[in-house]
């Protein structure tokens, strides 16, 4: 179970990523692109994942915030993390969608 546990929180840690690439994610740089904010608290086994939809404005409340206390096990929290990534991935594919329509 531990073991498909770190391939669920792998998984939301490359959605993070493919969401946020790698630049900064200002919203006076980078326009109204979503941002994703990836936090493990080691001291208390916490995962949050912050989410602007529209971007990242100093001083602002994310519009989606989602945390996961890893101590629990995994038959317990699996459906929230699977919600987590489904959540991620829709983000992702909106992203993308964005991208090629620049394109054409």
């Amino acid at each position: 179970m531990e073991l498909e546990k770190m391939e669920k929180v792998n998984e939301i840690l490359q959605l993070c990523f493919a969401i946020n690439q790698f630049e900064t994610r200002q919203v006076e740089k980078t326009g109204h692109k979503p941002t994703v904010f990836f936090r493990f608290s080691g001291q208390i086994s916490l995962l949050t994942i912050q989410i602007h939809k529209t971007g990242w404005y100093p001083k602002t409340a994310e519009d989606i915030e989602m945390e996961i206390w890893l101590y629990e096990p995994f038959e317990e929290i699996k459906e929230y993390m699977d919600e987590c990534i489904l959540c991620l991935k829709a983000i992702e594919e909106r992203c993308n969608n964005e991208h090629l329509q620049q394109a054409v």
